[in-house]
């Protein structure tokens, strides 16, 4: 479990600080707080993500759920420490939307690929 903690960390900074580039960031004080934030809510999304998929048979409703919880928690911190009119999407939650959504994406992918493999 620690193996996949690491890797979806890993993967969510890649994604993540990747797409705030593309939205307009230009300053480390922007990508230090997405790295930030994602350092606060990805670990524990995703351990208790693994552990609803251990003892539960609907754990994508359970993980959906996860997710939103994730966007609610950083759309606050975002709209506390990261000046988003430098930014072009100016809605915290909207921000923290996008790049869930990337991240997820990304998450979904590589869990396809590594089943087909």
């Amino acid at each position: 479990m620690i193996i996949s903690l690491i890797l979806s960390l890993i993967l969510t900074q890649c994604a993540e600080l990747f797409a705030v580039f593309l939205l307009g960031a230009r300053k480390c004080s922007e990508f230090y707080t997405v790295f930030l934030v994602n350092v606060i809510t990805n670990p524990a999304a995703v351990y208790i993500a693994e552990l609803s998929r251990m003892f539960f048979s609907q754990a994508i409703a359970f993980c959906a759920l996860i997710e939103v919880i994730a966007v609610i928690t950083e759309s606050f911190l975002y709209g506390k420490y990261l000046d988003l009119k430098l930014l072009k999407i100016h809605n915290s939650f909207i921000f923290s939307f996008v790049l869930n959504s990337l991240s997820f994406a990304a998450g979904v992918g590589v869990n396809y690929i590594q089943e087909v493999l």
